[in-house]
């Protein structure tokens, strides 16, 4: 399969890179919320499944 050259980010039809400074950051902001969130879950998944330090430091990248 090809991979494109460019890949164009829009948000409800507008390419990421024409909307203001704000709505970028409350973007980003939101996104970065929602990655943590994730990852927090997962992170107690783990612990409650047993898993040791650092199999959840692998899982994390943080060796």
């Amino acid at each position: 399969m090809a991979v494109p050259e460019r890949i164009i980010v829009t948000i409800e039809g507008v390419p990421f890179e024409e909307l203001t400074e704000e709505h970028r950051r409350k973007i980003i902001e939101r996104n970065t919320d929602m990655a943590a969130e994730i990852v927090t879950g997962e992170v107690i998944k783990m612990a409650e499944e047993g898993k040791s330090v650092e199999e959840i430091k692998r899982f994390l990248r943080l060796e």
